[in-house]
This record gives structure tokens, sequence and C-alpha cells, in this order.
């Protein structure tokens, strides 16, 4: 005689065991987007640290400020040199405006500002800062790599040690591109004088005259042989004229106090 077995119910997961299956998924998506995040984020930061998106597709980001500087011609197309402010940095680079190109005339490493151009010579000087914060005065072509002209080993080296390219300074070419002008400053003594470099990482000539470091000096070069620049003189500027042919490198009051 057969005999009725019943089989036993299954039995309903109980609503812990429900409520903790879901918090432990919910967790694990949590953490999954956590990890998301940071993935991206990370990859974020090196793409901007290394301007890949720039290198990538050529462009601008649109978060990106950019200061026109100047124009000229290369000889066959019209170049804009322009400032790029990405993330509190600077980088110095130039826009074929035909081809509506543009190309890095400084390591994007590090900041860049203060481009000037030589149309004698096709060449740009610009200032760079390291992450010690030393500025250099670096010059190069398109298509080159950029050289230091004047740093604090450079100006050492010279017997210029405690100088250092003053935080106010913008170069300034000679009419034949052969040489830059710029102002040094000496933080231990609180003094500023006036450098001229031979464009190559020589030191041709520096100012007899010091000055203080309390505010920006200006530069005019007269000819390949003359410069004009202000001191400050009993708290006011005056003009002085150096002549770079000059063994000594006497300069001269013309204008001021």
């Amino acid at each position: 005689m057969a005999s009725n077995i019943n089989s036993p119910e299954p039995e309903e997961p109980s609503d812990d065991i429900i409520q903790s299956a879901s918090s432990i998924t919910g967790i694990k998506l949590i953490l999954y987007g956590l990890l998301i995040v940071l993935i991206a984020s990370a990859l974020y930061g090196i793409g901007d640290r290394f301007n890949l998106w720039s290198r990538l597709t050529g462009f601008v980001q649109p978060k990106d400020s950019i200061t026109l500087i100047q124009s000229y011609t290369d000889g066959i197309d019209p170049i804009r040199l322009m400032i790029v402010s990405r993330n509190g940095r600077s980088e110095v680079r130039a826009l074929n405006v035909d081809i509506e190109s543009e190309e890095y005339v400084a390591d994007p490493k590090v900041d860049s500002f203060s481009p000037v151009y030589s149309p004698a010579t096709q060449q740009f000087a610009f200032l760079s800062k390291d992450d010690a914060g030393h500025l250099a005065l670096q010059v190069g072509k398109l298509g080159q790599v950029a050289t230091d002209i004047v740093s604090t080993k450079i100006l050492s080296d010279a017997k210029l040690s405690g100088f250092e390219i003053c935080s106010y300074a913008q170069p300034v070419w000679s009419i034949d591109g052969t040489q830059v002008a710029i102002f040094i400053c000496n933080m231990q003594t609180n003094t500023s004088t006036l450098l001229i470099s031979d464009g190559i990482g020589g030191i041709v000539t520096f100012s007899n005259s010091n000055d203080t470091i309390d505010r920006e000096r200006s530069i005019v070069w007269i000819d390949t042989e003359s410069i004009l620049f202000t001191k400050s003189v009993n708290g006011q500027d005056a003009v002085y004229r150096m002549n770079i042919s000059d063994s000594d490198s006497e300069s001269t009051r013309i204008l001021g106090p």
C-alpha cells in the first residue's frame, strides 16, 4: 500500500535575510561606483598633467583661457604667439592662423610665460618656472627644444651667485635678435641689475649700477650697442643708458632726479 509522503514546503527567506542581501548589494554598488570615480579621476589627472587631450585632439580644451601675445610671420604662414592657462599653469604655444593648428613652443610639463619673438632670428624668448619656483630664460624656435640662456646655475657660473631672474622680469630682444635683456634680482641684498645675454647661454654684460627691487623696471633697446632702462633714485624713477660695447658696462643717468 502506497503511502502519501508530503515533501516539506520550501521555506521563504526571512525579511532579515532579504534586507541583508539588499544591503550587501547596495554596498557593492556604492563601492563599484567609488572605484569608477577614482579611476576616472586618476585618468583625468594623468591626461590633464601631460596634456593628453590637447595632444590627441589638437584642440585647446574649452576650460582653458587664452591670451594672444604677438603676431608674426615665419616666412610662409601667419603665426600668433599665445599663452594658454590650464588649471593654474600656463603654456607658451604658437597658433598657425591659416591651418588653425597649435604647436607647443615650451615644454608643456612646466609653467612658461612672457613670450617675445625676434623677427630677425625667428626665435622665441620666454620665461619658465621649475617645481622649486626658480625662473629661467629660455630661447628656441618652432620645432626645436628650447634651451636655458639665463638660470640660477648660469648666473652662479658667471660669478653672479645669489642672483636670479626677477619675478617681474620681461625679456626684451635686441633689434638684431642676437641679445636679450632682462632684470635679475638678489633677494639677499634686495637689489636688482640689468643683464644682457648673448642668446645662447653666455653673459654679455650687466649693469654696474644696482637698484632696489621694490618695483617693476622697463627696458628699451636704442640700437645693437646701447640700451635704456629705468631704475629708482631716491624713491623716484630715472632713465639710464648703458653702452653694451663698453668693457666696464658704465650706465649713465639721462633723465630723472
